[in-house]
């Protein structure tokens, strides 16, 4: 699964969906058996990166595959 091209629209930001899309995603590539999940975040994009890094527990670690572009 790929988790790519995310924006919410700045009037809706700061309402937690990009935690509840990211949540979701995680929930369903388990519930499909993928093997990992691969988030593509721009290098500088530091509240994506702490939004990201925030949704993560031990077992989302092994299914993560990073690609900081």
């Amino acid at each position: 699964m790929v988790l790519q091209t995310l924006a919410i629209d700045p009037s809706m930001q700061r309402h937690g969906l990009t935690s509840d899309i990211i949540e979701f995603c995680i929930d369903k590539a388990k519930s499909e058996g993928y093997d990992a999940i691969r988030i593509d975040v721009i290098l500088d994009n530091y509240p994506a990166k702490k939004i990201f890094l925030k949704r993560m527990d031990l077992s989302m670690w092994e299914m993560l595959i990073w690609n900081w572009i």
